[in-house]
């Protein structure tokens, strides 16, 4: 299926080649959760990204089991940090 891909600057070496606005349509497995979009579009493992599909936020707890859809929007923030 196909889902919309979206990041920061501080991320874009994770989209394909020459993505607009930091944007890509990929090809994912049917049954994808954000955490295999995360593995499939090689973002290191371990860290506490901010995950949001359609712009509901998605818990870690939760990113193996929420199935997405066609169509749907995956956006990945790097942690913030702060002091």
């Amino acid at each position: 299926m196909k889902i919309v891909f979206k990041t920061t600057t501080a991320l874009a070496k994770y989209l394909p080649r020459n993505a607009p606005n930091n944007t890509a349509q990929i090809d994912i497995a049917d049954s994808a959760t954000p955490e295999d979009v995360l593995v499939f579009q090689g973002l290191p493992a371990g860290i506490n990204y901010l995950v949001t599909v359609n712009d509901i936020l998605v818990r870690p707890s939760e990113r193996q089991t929420f199935q997405l859809s066609e169509g749907d929007t995956v956006s990945v923030l790097p942690p913030l940090k702060g002091g």
